[in-house]
This record gives C-alpha cells, structure tokens and sequence, in this order.
C-alpha cells in the first residue's frame, strides 16, 4: 500500500487528472451523488477520476467522505500551493476519507479515483465542518447547495377558495362562471340609462350607476349593480355547499404528510440535478420503524425518485415493477428525523405534471 501511495503521489504532482474538463465546485456542507464510468478522465496509472474543487482559509477544519459500495473508492485532495494529502480506507472501512486542517487559503481541488484501474460505480462526497452532522444537499446546474427548510410545512387541511364568491372548490381546469339569469318584466323596454340619485332609498350623496351591463359578468367578484326602475335583479345561483375537489392544488415541493397527495410540476426555473434533470424537493417527518409506500405517478415524463435519510443513507427508485414508468420507494424508516423526498426525472430536460403520494 506505500508504494502505491508513493507511485500515485508521483505521478499526481505533473498531473492530478489527465484529460480533466473543468472541475465541478463543491461547498463546504455540501453532500454530492457522483459515478465513475467508461469515457471519464483518468489519473495516469489508469484509474478512472472525477475533479472537484472548493475555496477555504486556512487552520479551517473540516472532514471529508467519499462512500461507494461499488467500488474501494481512493480520495486525493491537492492544496493551492500544489502538495496533496491522500487516502485509501478510513474509519476501519473500505471508503476514503479524511479529517485536516487545512493549512494555507485558497482554491482546494477533491480527485476521487478508485483503488484498481477500470473500477466503475456510483459514489457519495461529503465536504463537512468537522464537528457539525452532514446536512445532505442535491447540487443544481449552477452548483449552488439546496438548504433544508428549518421545518416542514403543515399540510394543507383545506380547499383554497378562488376569487369566485359562486364556487366554493378549486377547479382542475380553467373554467367560465357559472351561469347567472337575467330577467327583466318588461323584456320589450330598454333599461334606461340613467338613474336619479334620489331613488336609491334615501342614500342621496351616493351616485347611481349611469349605465347597467346588457350582458351578465363573465368572471367572479363584483355584486349586482343597483337594480333600474321596473328591472328585477339577476338571480344569485342556488345556495348550497358544493363538495371539495378530490385534486390537491398545485405545489413545487413543500412539506407532505403520510396518508397526504400532492400535485408538482417539472419545468424551467426549477432546480436541477448536476445531471441536467430537474427537480422538486419535498420533506416527510418521520418516526424509526413506520413503513411508508413513497409513489410518485406522471403522464408527462418518466419519474424518478430520491429518499434521502435523516443520516448518510438513501433509497432510489425509477420502475416500480407494475409495467409503468412512476417510480415507488416502498421503505420501513430506519431512524426519526426529516427526510427528504427528490421527485425528478429518468433523463435531463424532461417537463409536466405529477403526483407525489405518501401511504
């Protein structure tokens, strides 16, 4: 294992990565998913690499993890002034990691490589202040850390009332106002168009309306306007409850309770994975040892989704094996805490509708 070291550390000191394109920043408090594969840069003795880099004082002190389970992942982390610090298996596994104070300012590069040349796999990088518990982040196209709400959102428990005082349930698509009849005694006389302040019952300082509409209003909000001589006024629809839309309105992410359905939607301005796909972020709070089915269903696109622990663990899903695209994470909770659901996409780009359920 020394001359590996050694023979690595040599050959690292011309060049770190050869080939490497530009290097991905990371933040300090920033969780990382990542792979290995066949096409990417390479150290010289062959194995496979991805670069990253992150800015930092010195005597700052903070803790660094690379995780696979596919591969024994190798960690080399090269300081501005050009030495390295490097390691193979920490923490008495055979992940790499490693706790330092750092010892001059500037730009740090992270190369996470593997042991064997051709080892390829799926990797987790961790950049923690030493002392603190990792807060685990999805990284945007602009590499920018998604910060945990400081709590979930209470679900919502009731209907949101649109501006239509007529309907008392939110429509799933646009709709006109309901209908309102109009009728008048003397259907052959026009409505005249004026009306003498002194007829409106006393009021005398307020005017009354010179004109009234010819046709009923096509959208909520206004009451009827002060009825004409010989006019009777329109008829308010017939009153009653009418019952909650089953659908959820339409939220971005946000708080969702067990038992809860919630409606999102992919699209431009939404964050992204480093992949290109975009992404929702949702939080559950859960208790160690409930079981909950995690779903999420679209017409539109191909789900994919993302169970991040209130520790290091993680469950993913794309199929759920019922012959559709949605994905499900059927899970018993291995710790309390908040978790944190990704709703996104099997490939970049892809956009529409869907609905995230928790049972």
């Amino acid at each position: 294992m020394f001359q590996r070291l050694t023979l690595i550390s040599l050959m690292l000191a011309a060049a770190i990565c050869a080939g490497a394109g530009a290097p991905q920043m990371i933040f300090i408090g920033q969780f990382v998913p990542g792979a290995l594969e066949q096409g990417d840069d390479h150290i010289r003795s062959g194995e496979l690499c991805d670069v990253y880099w992150f800015d930092a004082s010195a005597g700052q002190t903070i803790s660094i993890r690379l995780d696979s389970d596919d591969f024994d992942p190798y960690l080399i982390l090269r300081h501005p002034g050009g030495s390295q610090t490097e390691n193979d298996d920490f923490d008495g596994t055979l992940n790499a990691g490693m706790n330092i104070q750092l010892p001059e300012s500037g730009q740090y590069q992270l190369v996470v490589t593997s042991y064997q040349p051709g080892d390829t796999g799926a990797y987790t990088l961790r950049v923690m202040p030493l002392g603190e518990a990792p807060q685990e982040t999805i990284p945007t196209r602009t590499s920018y850390p998604i910060a945990p709400p400081e709590t979930a959102p209470e679900p919502q428990t009731e209907p949101i009332t649109p501006p239509n005082p007529w309907a008392t349930r939110q429509p799933t698509e646009p709709q006109s106002a309901p209908p309102i009849t109009w009728q008048r005694e003397t259907p052959s006389t026009p409505a005249p168009t004026t009306q003498p302040a002194e007829t409106l019952g006393g009021l005398g300082s307020i005017p009354a309306p010179t004109t009234f509409p010819s046709t009923p209003p096509t959208s909520g909000g206004f009451g009827a306007p002060f009825p004409a001589p010989n006019v009777m006024p329109w008829e308010a629809p017939p009153t009653g409850t009418v019952s909650p839309s089953p659908v959820p309105p339409m939220v971005d992410g946000g708080g969702i309770a067990q038992g809860q359905t919630s409606r999102g939607q992919l699209g431009e301005g939404d964050s992204t994975l480093h992949t290109g796909e975009f992404m929702d972020e949702w939080t559950l709070q859960g208790t160690a040892g409930q079981s909950v089915a995690i779903r999420a269903v679209s017409e539109a696109f191909d789900t994919y989704l993302i169970v991040l622990y209130p520790g290091e663990g993680r469950a993913e899903n794309d199929d759920c094996g019922d012959g559709t695209l949605n994905a499900e994470v059927d899970l018993t909770l291995p710790e309390s805490g908040e978790y944190r659901i990704i709703v996104t996409s099997y490939a970049p780009e892809e956009t529409g509708e869907y609905v995230l359920s928790v049972q």
